[in-house]
């Protein structure tokens, strides 16, 4: 049992304020006042609150994973991992997890290194404006960039990453036909990186997944593969394996501050070893791009604290 105290004006305010707030099972301990007096003071008795038992970090993890869409093979060893690594927290335990099983790289590394990217993704991916932040973040890197458009097919594709380029003061060099590529970037031995924007691909069809790898040879690109949360969990695994299976081994994940679905594509992610080398949570370009984010993982899996 526990006790309060308060003031009430008259003893019908105060069993009034009891009956409100307390319920019928709090017992009047002590009245003190009344009469003449201006106020009264009551103590309450309690009863004390019924806690319910607390589920075990780890079966906390693995439900909420499980509706987050998280499949068997994934989930197969979190037992173990919780065993091995303390956390009082579902949403920590998650996160560290996670982190252990996905492969994850730096952005600014990966275009450096390679020197061209290529960006490949289905139609309304948000591939022009990734490629935009992915030029921010590499700006703000200190490095120099150069943009070239390949997307002839989509209506404003290409005036829309021009409208970016001026607003990012890059060059940008648009070619109609991928055949006049390498003469295009004739003068790109004054950049850092080169940053290209394929035209759509089907990425379940192995068709056009070939032709825009034919066009990252013409081009000595690295492809990255530009693939948005919130797809439906088949299309999401079959899309990511055709992709995976034709060569394509990073990827960049947007739209993450619009879907409910990270965890199916995280799982076929997980599932196909691809290396995330950005998680786009929002399209302000002043956003770096970033392989992983514990607050954007709890978020999407409702594992808050």
């Amino acid at each position: 049992m526990r006790t309060t105290t308060f003031t009430a004006s008259s003893i019908a305010e105060g069993y009034s304020y009891i009956k409100d707030n307390f319920g019928d099972e709090a017992l009047v301990v002590r009245v003190d006042g009344g009469g003449k007096s201006r106020s009264v003071e009551f103590t309450v008795s309690l009863p004390d609150p019924v806690q319910a038992p607390r589920e075990p970090v780890m079966e906390a993890a693995k439900r909420r994973m499980q509706a987050a869409g998280f499949d068997g093979a994934v989930l197969a060893r979190l037992e173990q991992f919780a065993s091995e690594n303390e956390a009082t927290d579902p949403g920590d335990l998650v996160d560290a997890y996670l982190r252990s099983r996905l492969r994850t790289r730096s952005f600014v590394d990966l275009a450096c290194e390679k020197r061209c990217l290529l960006f490949l993704g289905p139609p309304g991916a948000g591939k022009t404006t990734t490629i935009a932040k992915a030029a921010a973040t590499l700006v703000a890197a200190g490095k120099r960039v150069m943009l070239v458009s390949l997307e002839k097919d989509r209506l404003g594709g290409d005036s829309q990453l021009e409208h970016l380029a001026g607003l990012l003061d890059l060059p940008l060099v648009s070619v109609e036909k991928a055949q006049r590529v390498s003469a295009a970037l004739r003068g790109a031995g004054r950049v850092d990186c080169i940053l290209a924007d394929a035209p759509s691909i089907h990425p379940w069809r192995v068709m056009d997944v070939d032709e825009s790898l034919s066009l990252a040879e013409r081009l000595s690109a690295a492809p990255v593969m530009v693939v948005p949360a919130g797809l439906e969990a088949r299309e999401t695994a079959d899309s990511l394996a055709t992709v995976r299976g034709c060569g394509v081994e990073h990827a960049i994940v947007t739209k993450c501050d619009v879907t409910r679905r990270l965890g199916t594509l995280l799982n076929a992610l997980i599932i196909e070893r691809f290396v995330v080398v950005g998680l786009q949570q929002s399209r302000s370009l002043n956003e770096k791009l970033s392989a992983s984010d514990p607050n954007l993982l709890k978020l999407a899996f409702n594992l808050q604290s």
